[in-house]
């Protein structure tokens, strides 16, 4: 049996994960979350059937193999997925990853180095229609320009663009490709509109609070476009990290260290006011 336990109940989450637990194979197990104090772990536990709700995460341990992490701060990510994994439990990491591509590359290796897996990240990457956009065009050489749109929450209490920001970076990643060169942003109330730049074309994302969602292709004979609904995908990311438990693998490196990279270029620019050039993240491009 594996052990899954639950870190984080600040957000509704959590409740979007479990509500398919039942769809999960049986040998993997809700069995125990992080009661915090302000009763929500408790909450989760009676709503959800969850046999133990424990206050420290030094309890916690002994009853798991593997966590989900939600807090809403990417730094508390940071902190409780490393002190999971020094002590040998696999962890999966909601969106933001981490703040810095550093983090998240010390958490992916070390989890690498332990034979633990890690996993997370925006859960909008296993979004169908996502995957049938970009399977339109067979390569992206033959795109002249690209756009799509999704929320930004920019001035969301949880760290501003860092809280929805990555659901962009995946998405822009699994539209359009991981090579993104640089970025140019600039925001206009709670709206931030960024242009990516590919080595032949570009893309426009508008994040505007707008919770509908469209993807275009721009080529020279046609225009693709799809509207972009997030079904199920709550459900698809949880059974995937059963599935890399099973098999105690970690999930792609680019997937999750790309988007983390991305925002951080994101960031930069609207910060500076100029197009910002995307550090050098994927793996062979970094010391391990």
């Amino acid at each position: 049996m594996i052990r899954i336990g639950i870190v984080g109940t600040e957000s509704s989450h959590p409740k979007a994960f479990l509500k398919w637990k039942d769809f999960i194979a049986p040998e993997f197990c809700i069995a125990a979350v992080l009661e915090e104090g302000d009763g929500a772990g408790h909450a989760l536990a009676q709503e959800f059937s969850i046999p133990q709700a424990v206050p420290r995460m030094e309890e916690m341990i002994p009853l798991v193999d593997a966590v989900m992490i939600f807090y809403r701060s990417a730094q508390k990510h940071y902190e409780v997925a490393k002190a999971c994994l020094e002590q040998g439990i696999s962890v999966w990491l909601d969106k933001p990853f981490t703040q810095t591509v550093s983090q998240a590359k010390e958490l992916y290796m070390l989890a690498r180095q332990k034979g633990l897996t890690i996993d997370g990240g925006s859960s909008l990457r296993f979004c169908r229609d996502v995957q049938n956009f970009a399977n339109c065009f067979q390569n992206t050489a033959n795109i002249l320009s690209g756009s799509f749109n999704y929320p930004s929450m920019a001035d969301s209490p949880y760290d501003g663009i860092m809280f929805y920001g990555p659901h962009s970076m995946t998405l822009l990643m699994e539209l359009f490709g991981e090579d993104v060169k640089g970025m140019s942003a600039m925001k206009q109330k709670s709206g931030v509109l960024l242009l990516a730049r590919y080595e032949n074309f570009m893309v426009s994302i508008q994040m505007v609070d707008c919770w509908s969602s469209f993807a275009e292709a721009y080529l020279e004979k046609d225009v693709i476009r799809k509207e972009l609904r997030f079904e199920d995908v709550y459900k698809s990311s949880l059974l995937n990290f059963c599935h890399l438990l099973k098999l105690s693998k970690q999930e792609k490196y680019e997937t999750l260290i790309g988007p983390v990279a991305l925002l951080t270029t994101l960031r930069a620019s609207l910060e500076s006011g100029k197009e910002v050039s995307v550090e050098a993240w994927k793996e062979e491009n970094i010391s391990c």
